[in-house]
């Protein structure tokens, strides 16, 4: 049995055929980004416009961190900045 097939406080993300969490795991994805996928995966079945909302606040940080030379907060939160291409990785 996995972790995966409990789940606290409702069912919503049990009845996808991937869960959120599943998806950002498998995909590396950051904190902020893996917030954004699980309020866009349930806003339908749990929170409604609140959670597009919280989806959209999250995409606001990505947006921020992405466009700001620094961001110490983002940094500690984990909405680290992606790489592009060309960008030189240290």
């Amino acid at each position: 049995m996995s972790a995966f097939d409990q789940q606290y406080g409702g069912n919503h993300y049990k009845d996808m055929m991937i869960q959120p969490l599943e998806y950002a795991l498998a995909n590396n994805l950051g904190v902020c980004e893996h917030a954004v996928v699980k309020y866009i995966s349930r806003w339908r079945v749990k929170g409604g416009v609140e959670d597009l909302r919280k989806a959209r606040h999250y995409i606001e940080i990505l947006i921020e961190r992405e466009t700001s030379p620094n961001d110490k907060i983002a940094d500690a939160i984990g909405c680290e900045k992606t790489p592009h291409v060309g960008d030189v990785i240290a």
